[in-house]
């Protein structure tokens, strides 16, 4: 994951150029024997079978896929658990007014630094990840890892996700939402990405929450301006 900033203060920069992707969904083997499970979590070592995952490549930019959708790429016993502990531990209110450097953001969030959980998530979505991106290639997640949970009402505003630098010098390139439950489009909470970053712009694409499935979209100077529609009813 990166920083965040509004979509304010990514205009001055050259707006990405991306574009809806034609290309059929496929089904991939997403590996399942590394679970992934928060801090205390029974580790479940023979979790078994590989996920058939449905995935579609949502939208594409010059240096390739900048959204994907994969589902399932959490198995049941995993977004429960993942539930269960948030609820737990409590969540930090997080509230914050729209500026010129910063989005508007209402939610609820836990946050830890976790190499294990880090190296579970990366080797579940690797097949999902390009071989090679601008002569480089994946080698791991960041090991920020964060639990939001939205209530009705609560949205977080057009904001555009930073790359962060990390201490063995590599330099992340995508943003990985898991989605821990299924959100019907007459609820809200919706993940919608602008085709530009000005402030008419026209939304590219719409994903809605469904329990299980993961979002990966590009940032950095790839990032498309984006946002967390408001939740109307339930979490």
């Amino acid at each position: 994951m990166g920083r965040k900033k509004s979509r304010a203060a990514a205009a001055s920069a050259a707006a990405p150029t991306a574009w809806l992707t034609t290309s059929a969904r496929t089904t991939q083997q997403l590996p399942a024997h590394a679970p992934i499970l928060p801090p205390g979590a029974e580790d479940a070592t023979s979790f078994g079978a590989p996920l058939e995952a449905q995935v579609a490549t949502l939208a594409d930019d010059r240096e390739g896929a900048a959204v994907i959708a994969a589902r399932p790429a959490l198995t049941p016993a995993e977004v429960d658990a993942w539930i269960a502990w948030g609820e737990r531990t409590g969540f930090e209110p997080q509230k914050l007014a729209r500026t010129a450097w910063s989005a508007h953001r209402d939610n609820g969030r836990l946050a830890i630094e976790s190499e294990t959980v880090a190296a579970a998530i990366f080797q579940r979505l690797r097949p999902l990840l390009p071989v090679e991106l601008d002569g480089r290639r994946p080698t791991g997640c960041n090991p920020n890892i964060r639990l939001y949970k939205y209530v009705a009402d609560q949205r977080f505003g057009r904001h555009v996700d930073q790359a962060c630098v990390l201490a063995d010098g590599s330099a992340t390139e995508y943003t990985v939402l898991f989605h821990l439950c299924d959100v019907a489009a007459a609820a809200g909470g919706a993940t919608v990405f602008y085709s530009t970053h000005g402030d008419s712009a026209p939304a590219l694409v719409s994903v809605q929450p469904e329990k299980g499935a993961v979002l990966l979209h590009a940032h950095g100077r790839r990032c498309l301006t984006h946002e967390g529609a408001a939740v109307r009813s339930g979490v």
